[in-house]
C-alpha cells in the first residue's frame, strides 16, 4: 500500500485567543499544527482497563452505533467550532490541500496524517479548523490511535471515544498489536488515519523525534 501519489504535503494551523481558565493551557499561547502524510506511535505505559472488546466492536459497527457516532461528530464538532472560530483568532494555510484529500483521493486510496501534540484538545480541535460540512461528517472523518490508559479506562469514556472513531493503542507494545492492524485494514479501505506520533501531550514544547518504533510503524503500515 502506498501513500496518495507518494507524496508529502503539509497544512499549517494557527490559532490563539482568551479561553475559560480550564483551556488556558491550551489558549494562551500561538499554537502550530503541521499535518504530513507519515504515521507511528510509540510510549509506555501500564494497562488499568480491560480492551480487549473494543477493537471488534469497532469492525462490526451496527446501524445505531453508526447512528449514535455521527451525532457524536457533530456534538463535539460544533463545540469545538466555536472554540476555534468564536473565542480565538485561526489561520489556516494550504487548507486547501487538506481539503483535497479528504474529497478528491480515490476511494481507494488512504490518507494518513499526523501532527505535533501540544494538548488534549489538538484532537479535535484541529479538526474544528475544517469545514463544517467536514467535521460532522462520521465517514469522511478521521480514525485516530488513542492512549488507552488515557482514553479507555473505563466502559463510558471508552464508548464515547469509540463514537469518536478512536483507536485504543497500547504505549509501549510496539508495531505488533491489534490498534496497528485495525489501522492497517482501515487504510485498506481508503480511510483516514491520524497519529500523534510524540505518542504523548508535548506540555514543555520539547523536541521529541520519531524513534526506532515510529519508524516501525510506518513501515508497517505502509507495506
Amino acid at each position: 500500500m502506498t501513500m496518495a501519489d507518494s507524496n508529502y504535503e503539509r497544512v499549517d494551523v494557527f490559532f490563539r485567543g482568551n479561553f475559560p481558565s480550564k483551556a488556558a493551557a491550551f489558549a494562551r499561547k500561538r499554537r502550530t499544527f503541521s499535518f504530513l502524510l507519515f504515521c507511528g506511535y510509540s510510549s509506555q505505559r501500564t494497562m488499568v482497563y480491560n480492551i480487549k472488546w473494543i477493537i471488534p466492536k469497532l469492525k462490526n459497527p451496527s446501524k445505531l452505533w453508526n447512528f449514535a457516532s455521527t451525532l457524536t461528530f457533530a456534538a463535539v464538532g460544533i463545540v469545538s467550532k466555536l472554540i476555534i472560530q468564536w473565542l480565538n483568532k485561526t489561520t489556516v494555510h494550504n487548507k486547501h490541500i487538506f481539503e483535497k484529500a479528504l474529497n478528491q483521493r480515490p476511494r481507494d486510496v488512504p490518507l494518513i496524517t499526523v501532527s505535533n501534540h501540544d494538548s488534549c484538545f489538538d484532537d479535535p480541535g484541529i479538526w474544528a479548523s475544517l469545514d463544517f460540512r467536514h467535521v460532522i461528517n462520521r465517514k469522511k472523518m478521521r480514525w485516530s490511535l488513542a492512549a488507552h490508559d488515557i482514553c479507555f479506562t473505563n466502559s463510558w469514556h471508552s464508548c464515547f471515544f469509540m463514537l469518536g472513531k478512536c483507536i485504543p493503542t497500547v504505549r509501549g507494545d510496539g508495531v505488533y498489536q491489534e490498534a496497528i492492524n485495525f489501522c492497517i485494514e482501515k487504510l485498506a479501505q481508503g480511510d483516514w488515519v491520524h497519529v500523534f506520533p510524540e505518542g504523548k501531550v508535548n506540555m514543555f514544547k520539547e523536541y521529541i523525534r520519531f524513534n526506532s518504533q515510529v519508524k516501525m510503524g510506518c513501515w508497517k503500515i505502509n507495506s
